[in-house]
C-alpha cells in the first residue's frame, strides 16, 4: 500500500519508504514542529547503531567551583574526572545537548523526554552510569582490574549509540562542536586548575579525538582489547638522589621522542653517546626490566603444571573457534535474511570444497609463555586469585623528555631542565596499583637497594605470606593507548590511532593523529606540573622526589631485605624437607572402615590423649570433641577449591615429583579452573606441619534447608560446645551463626569469599599443643593460642604462619544472609 509524506506530499511505497525520505532529507519538507515531532519518534522507536569514541583525560577536582543541584551523583559527574568513566560520561552528556540543538531542541526539557544519547552498557542488563570503555572493570565485574583513580589517559576508547551525523556536517566539524562543548563546561574551572600549577596555561581535561561506526554489534570495549600500554613519566631524579648513583648522568640523556615505524612523524634518528658509566647504567636498567615481565620458558612435559595449562589453553581455544565459526554462521545468515538459511549456506559451502591434504604433523613447541602471578603488586588480590595470573609483555625505555625548571630553589644554571624518561608497560590487563608498584621495584633495583634475588621472592606462588611493593606517586601514570588486533581484523579498520594501511577506515587517518599527538603533548605537561609542584630545594634535588624516597622507597627498602632473608630461609627449609624420606600411611582405613584404592588407610586409633594441662579450663569441653573427632578418623575433607587457599604438605608424595612437594598452589588453581571437584582425604597430609588437614563448617548457612551443613548431624556434641565457648569467651557479643573447624590447616593470604563474603566481624582462636602458627592480619602478627582475637575477615587479607604440632582453630562469624541468626539455638540431635 503506498504512503503519502506530510510534507510534500510525494508517494512512497510504503512507511518505512517514506521514514527513509525524511531521514535523508532532515526533515527539510517538514514544518519545525512537525520535525520535533518526526525526531521524537525515531527516538523512541529506532535505536541508534553502535558507534565507538576516542578520547582522552586528565585527573580533575572541580567540586568547589561546581553549582550546588542538591544531586551528589550529578555534582560528581559534571565537575569530577577521577577515571575514564567520568570523564566518558560527561562526553555523552555534551554529545545529548549537541544533538538537541542540532536538532532544534531549544531548551534541555524540550528533547528530554527520550534521549538519543545511549550508553553502551558492559553487561546484558543496561545500567545508565556505567560505560563500556578499554579501561573499564564492569564486563569482568571485578573492581581488582579498576583504573588506577586520579590518573591521565592520551587514548582511550567507549562505546555508544548514537544517531548518523546529518549530511551537511562533517566529522570533523562534529567533534569540534563537541570539543566546543566541552570547553565551554570547563571554562571558568580550568582558570583555577592553571592557578594550582603554576605557569601552565589553562587547559579543557578532556578531549575528544574521533568517532567512527561499529559494525559488529557484539564489540565490546573492554573485553576485546588485545593488549593495553601503560606509560610511566618518571623524573631521572629518583636515580641521582644524593648518595645513589652520584656519578650518573642521566640529565645529559639525549632527548628523544617515541619513533614508533607507525607514527606520524617516524624517521630514523642518530642515537646520542653516552658515557660509559651511564651507558653500564642504562643496560642494567634494561637487566630489571626483563626481570618483572613475562618470561618464556622451556616447555617440560615432566611439569604437571605446565601440562595442565597447556591443556587448558588448548581448549579454551578451540572453544574460540568454535565460537568463532558459529558467529561468522550467524551473521552470514543476517545477512541472506535469516540464520537458517545462511547456516545451511556455510555447510553447504562447506560440503562443496574439495578434500584438502593431510597436513604434516606439526614439531611439537619447546618454548612456553610462562603466565606470572603479580598478587604482590596489587592491594586487592592474593596469590590464589585467579585474575592475579597476568600477562607483561614488555618494559622499556620508550622516550626521554625535557621540560624547563622555574620553581626552583637552587640557581638555575644547576638544574635548567627537569629530564624524564617515559617507561612504557604493555600487557593483557592491569591490576590496580601494578603499573605504580612496578615502577616503585625498578627504582628500587636501580638505585641497588634491594637484591635481584627478591625478584623470585615476590613471584613465588607458593610463598605462604605477602611481600609488599612500593607504589610510585601515581601522577605519573598514564593509560597510553589499546590495540584491538582481532576485531580490526573482523571489522577491517584501524580501531588505535596510527598510521597504516592496512585497511581504508577507522583512525588512521593524519587528522585523527594529530590530534592524539596534540593531547599527549598536554598530558606531558600535566604530568610534569605536578613532579615539580614543590619545586626544588637549595641543593637541587626535586622535592617532590626526596618526599616519596623518604617516606615510602627507604622504609620499604629495610623491611624487604627482612623479607628477603626470611624468604631464603623459608626456601632451605622446603628443600630440605623434599630430601626426607616420608612416612607411609599404606595401612590406614578411611572413616567408614572401608579398604579404598583411592585413599589411604587409617592406622588404628590410639588412645585418647588428655587434655593439655597449659589449656584454660573454658576450652576443654570443646579440645576433648576436636581430639575425639581427630582421632576417630572421621575428619571431613577439603573440596580442592578450598584448598587453594591452604598450604598443603602432601604426606604420600614422590620425592622425584617435583610437583608433590609442599604448597603447590598451581596444581590447586588448575584443578579448580578445570572444575574438578575431587575432595582430598583429611589424613593425606603430613600431622603438625600445616597441611590443608581438613576444614569444614557448621551452624547456619545462607541458601535454605538444603544448603546447611551435614557436619551439624554427625557432630552435635561438637557444634553445641563450639557456639557456648563464644558466649563464654565474648558475652557481650552479638552469637554468631557459622563456625568454621580446622585442623592443622596454615591458610595462605585471603580475604573471606563465598559464605564469607559480607560477613559480620570475625572472632578466631586457636588450641592445642603447637608452636607458632600466629595470625596475621594485613602484616600485624597475633598470638592466638588460647587468645580469641576480633578482626574483619572479609575486607582484612590474614594468614597462616608455620607452625609445628597439633593445631586446630575455630572461627566464629555471620554470613550475610543470616543476620539475626543464632547457632547455638540449632537443635542439632
Amino acid at each position: 500500500m503506498a504512503a503519502l509524506c506530510d510534507g510534500c506530499g510525494a508517494s512512497f511505497p510504503s512507511r518505512n519508504a517514506v521514514f527513509r525520505h525524511l531521514k535523508d532529507t532532515d526533515g527539510a519538507c517538514l514544518s519545525k514542529d512537525e520535525y520535533k515531532d518526526f525526531v521524537r519518534y525515531v527516538r523512541k522507536s529506532v535505536k541508534p547503531p553502535k558507534v565507538v569514541l576516542l578520547y582522552g583525560y586528565l585527573p580533575y577536582d572541580g567540586c568547589s567551583n561546581a553549582k550546588d543541584t542538591g544531586n551528589d551523583s550529578l555534582k560528581r559527574t559534571t565537575t569530577t574526572i577521577r577515571d575514564g568513566e567520568d570523564a566518558g560520561n560527561i562526553i555523552l552528556q555534551k554529545i545529548h545537548e549537541l544533538q538537541n540543538e542540532i536538532d532544534g531542541f531549544d531548551d534541555e526539557g524540550d528533547g528530554d523526554d527520550s534521549n538519543n544519547v545511549e550508553r553502551e552498557s558492559p553487561n546484558s542488563s543496561y545500567s545508565s552510569n556505567k560505560i563500556n570503555r578499554s579501561y573499564g572493570f564492569h564486563s569482568r565485574s571485578s573492581e581488582c582490574t579498576s583504573q588506577d583513580t586520579n590518573t591521565a589517559a592520551i587514548t582511550e576508547v567507549m562505546t555508544a549509540r548514537l544517531f548518523p551525523l546529518r549530511g551537511d556536517m562533517s566529522m570533523d566539524d562534529w567533534l569540534d562542536r563537541v570539543q566546543k562543548k566541552l570547553d565551554e563546561a570547563f571554562d571558568q574551572k580550568t582558570q583555577d586548575l592553571a592557578m594550582d600549577d603554576g605557569d601552565r596555561s589553562p587547559v579543557t581535561p578532556i578531549r575528544i579525538l574521533g568517532r567512527q561506526d561499529m559494525p559488529n554489534i557484539r564489540f565490546n570495549a573492554e573485553m576485546d582489547v588485545t593488549f593495553r600500554r601503560i606509560e610511566y613519566v618518571l623524573p631521572v631524579d629518583f636515580f641521582t638522589w644524593p648518595g645513589q648513583n652520584a656519578q650518573l648522568k642521566l640529565q645529559d640523556i639525549p632527548v628523544f621522542k617515541e619513533n614508533h615505524k607507525h607514527d606520524i612523524d617516524h624517521a630514523q634518528l642518530p642515537a646520542g653517546m653516552l658515557d660509559d658509566s651511564t651507558k653500564s647504567f642504562m643496560v642494567g636498567l634494561k637487566n630489571h626490566f626483563k626481570l618483572l615481565k613475562t618470561q618464556v620458558v622451556k616447555f617440560d612435559l615432566t611439569d604437571k603444571v605446565s601440562v595442565m595449562e597447556k591443556e587448558f589453553s588448548e581448549k579454551k581455544l578451540m572453544r574460540r573457534k568454535r565460537d568463532k565459526k558459529q558467529r561468522d554462521a550467524e551473521d552470514e545468515g543476517d545477512k541472506k535474511g535469516g540464520l537458517t538459511k545462511g547456516a545451511s549456506a556455510a555447510n553447504d559451502a562447506r560440503a562443496q570444497r574439495p578434500t584438502k591434504k593431510p597436513k604434516p604433523t606439526k614439531k611439537p613447541k619447546t618454548n612456553a609463555l610462562k603466565c606470572r602471578r603479580y598478587h604482590n603488586f596489587t592491594e586487592k588480590l592474593m596469590a590464589h586469585d585467579y585474575l592475579t595470573s597476568r600477562r607483561v609483555d614488555r618494559i622499556y625505555h620508550r622516550a626521554t623528555l625535557k621540560f624547563p625548571m622555574k620553581n626552583c630553589e637552587a640557581p638555575e644554571s644547576t638544574t635548567e631542565n627537569t629530564t624524564y624518561m617515559v617507561l612504557s608497560m604493555s600487557g593483557d590487563v592491569f591490576l590496580t596499583g601494578q603499573a605504580c608498584r612496578l615502577v616503585g621495584v625498578i627504582v628500587a633495583l636501580g638505585n641497588g637497594m634491594i637484591d635481584p634475588e627478591f625478584i623470585d621472592c615476590v613471584f613465588d606462588e607458593d610463598y605462604p605470606h605477602l611481600i609488599p611493593t612500593p607504589p610510585a606517586p601515581h601522577y605519573g601514570m598514564v593509560s597510553s593507548e589499546v590495540h584491538y588486533a582481532n576485531q580490526e581484523g573482523r571489522t577491517k579498520r584501524i580501531l588505535s590511532p596510527r598510521m597504516s594501511t592496512r585497511y581504508k577506515e577507522g583512525w588512521c587517518n593524519e587528522t585523527t593523529i594529530r590530534r592524539m599527538k596534540d593531547w599527549q603533548k598536554e598530558v606531558y605537561k600535566f604530568v610534569d606540573s605536578k613532579w615539580k609542584k614543590n619545586g626544588r630545594d637549595e641543593s637541587g634535588r626535586l622535592k617532590s622526589e626526596q618526599e616519596w624516597t623518604e617516606n615510602v622507597l627507604l622504609p620499604w627498602a629495610d623491611k624487604a631485605k627482612r623479607h628477603l632473608e626470611d624468604y631464603k630461609r623459608w626456601k632451605k627449609n622446603q628443600e630440605q624437607s623434599l630430601t626426607k624420606p616420608n612416612f607411609s600411611l599404606a595401612s590406614t582405613k578411611e572413616a567408614s572402615g572401608a579398604a579404598s584404592s583411592s585413599a589411604p588407610e587409617l592406622p588404628p586409633a590410639p588412645q585418647i590423649e588428655p587434655i593439655d594441662p597449659t589449656a584454660p579450663d573454658i576450652y576443654h569441653d570443646v579440645l576433648s570433641h576436636l581430639r575425639k573427632l581427630d582421632k576417630s578418623g572421621e575428619w571431613p575433607s577439603t573440596s580442592s577449591k578450598r584448598q587453594i587457599v591452604m598450604v598443603s604438605n602432601s604426606a604420600t608424595g614422590d620425592l622425584n615429583d617435583k610437583n608433590s612437594g609442599p604448597g603447590s598452589l598451581a596444581i590447586a588453581c588448575a584443578k579448580a579452573k578445570r572444575n574438578e571437584q575431587t575432595k582430598s582425604c583429611a589424613y593425606s597430609f603430613v600431622e603438625g606441619q600445616g597441611g590443608a588437614s581438613g576444614s569444614f563448617s557448621v551452624g547456619i548457612m545462607p541458601g535454605g534447608l538444603q544448603k546447611q551443613p551435614k557436619a551439624n548431624s554427625m557432630f552435635p556434641d561438637l557444634v553445641r560446645a563450639a557456639f557456648e565457648l563464644e558466649t563464654k569467651l565474648f558475652p557481650e557479643r552479638e552469637p554468631s551463626s557459622t563456625i568454621a573447624i580446622n585442623r592443622n590447616a596454615q591458610f595462605r593470604p585471603h580475604t573471606d569469599s563465598g559464605a564469607g563474603a559480607g560477613q559480620s566481624t570475625s572472632l578466631i582462636v586457636g588450641l592445642g599443643t603447637y608452636d607458632g602458627g600466629e595470625l596475621m592480619v594485613e602484616g600485624d602478627q597475633h598470638d592466638i593460642r588460647y587468645k580469641a582475637l576480633e578482626f574483619d575477615g572479609w575486607k582484612q587479607r590474614h594468614w597462616t604462619m608455620p607452625f609445628n604440632g597439633e593445631r586446630f582453630s575455630l572461627v566464629w562469624f555471620t554470613p550475610k544472609g543470616c543476620e539475626g541468626m543464632k547457632g547455638i539455638d540449632l537443635d542439632c540431635n
